[in-house]
């Protein structure tokens, strides 16, 4: 029997408290093999989750933090360079991983099921890598690991350009860690899509042209379509920031994921939930703010000459789709 692997999850957080936070919480701490680590300095509500650390920290500390490890030099400007530093948190946070196995980080934008029927012993075992995104990646805590984003290969953006750059170059799942094993035999990657990361743009939720209802229930993720027997389940769903609205308060043992919106009845069913008629008020505003934060994307990558690193992060994401597509085979049907 293959023994047991330990896994700590690094969340910096700083800005507002998520409307749903509370939901990701109660989630993450359903797996309690599994320990998250955030640091900020919001009051989060979370000290009744045995597995969920809270380290009150500013972010001025937390930046010292980094440049005590990575140089004085480096730039981190505003929370969301965080993403650029994610694959240094090995280092960084030594102190608080070091009696761990295996390293990580992940958004609070998502909902968990159950991440040990994926992430297996078995898994953490035969592979030092599990998966490649920026909302959740795992590496073996080992010298080779935790300085991985040191390495430079061809056609990867290098981290000191990154560190020391106040754009946003999304380093997380564009630069050397993600695609080390390509050029590294010794890396290890498990991939599969065991997540589901909803279309930014999209009001709906499709998988193969089919609208998707998704159920959590008391850590179970399960996504339908079509009918109760058209079901699959999922380490997690990732909400890609939208505004969720919800008809319940506090946390609840079962509850749906729809569109924009979480409900909680019990007179409700997978079949009726895919019933449901598209909001044409609410997919107009939807459709509207999506497309004023594209303008403003837009004018902001033009005004800071940051095209170059938006096809740089397209060109990644088709990347890690012609690698690894989605088939019939990675989608079936529990």
């Amino acid at each position: 029997m293959t023994e047991r692997q330990t896994v700590a999850l690094i969340i910096p957080y700083y800005g507002n408290i998520p409307d749903y936070f509370d939901l990701w919480a109660e989630s993450a701490g359903k797996n309690l093999n599994f320990d998250f680590f955030l640091f900020s300095d919001l009051d989060f509500q979370v000290s009744q989750y045995k597995n969920i650390h809270l380290i009150n920290l500013s972010f001025p500390k937390l930046c010292s933090k980094f440049k005590q490890v990575l140089g004085n030099d480096i730039i981190l400007n505003q929370p969301y360079k965080l993403c650029d530093y994610k694959p240094t948190y090995g280092l960084v946070f030594s102190e608080y991983i070091k009696d761990y196995d295996f390293w990580g980080f992940c958004d609070i934008d998502l909902i968990f099921g159950n991440i040990g029927h994926f992430i297996t012993s078995e898994v953490l075992s035969k592979y030092n890598k599990i998966l490649t995104q920026g909302h959740f990646c795992l590496m073996k805590n080992d010298d080779k690991m935790n300085n991985l984003f040191m390495e430079k290969y061809k056609n990867v953006r290098d981290y000191q350009s990154v560190f020391h750059t106040r754009d946003s170059c999304h380093f997380d799942e564009g630069g050397t860690i993600a695609f080390a094993d390509e050029y590294d035999t010794s890396i290890k990657l498990f991939f599969d899509w065991i997540y589901f990361d909803v279309d930014y743009n999209s009001y709906q939720i499709f998988r193969a042209e089919k609208e998707l209802c998704f159920v959590w229930n008391n850590g179970k993720l399960l996504g339908y379509s079509d009918n109760e027997d058209d079901v699959q389940e999922y380490m997690y769903i990732h909400l890609q920031k939208r505004k969720m609205f919800r008809n319940f308060e506090g946390v609840r043992d079962r509850y749906y994921i729809l569109r924009d919106e979480f409900i909680a009845d019990e007179n409700l069913d997978v079949c009726s939930c895919l019933s449901f008629p598209v909001d044409s008020r609410k997919k107009k505003s939807f459709q509207k703010s999506i497309k004023r934060k594209l303008i403003k994307l837009k004018i902001s990558a033009v005004k800071k000459g940051r095209i170059k690193q938006i096809i740089i992060r397209r060109k990644n994401h088709f990347r890690i789709e012609r690698k690894y597509p989605v088939t019939k085979e990675n989608r079936e049907i529990i």
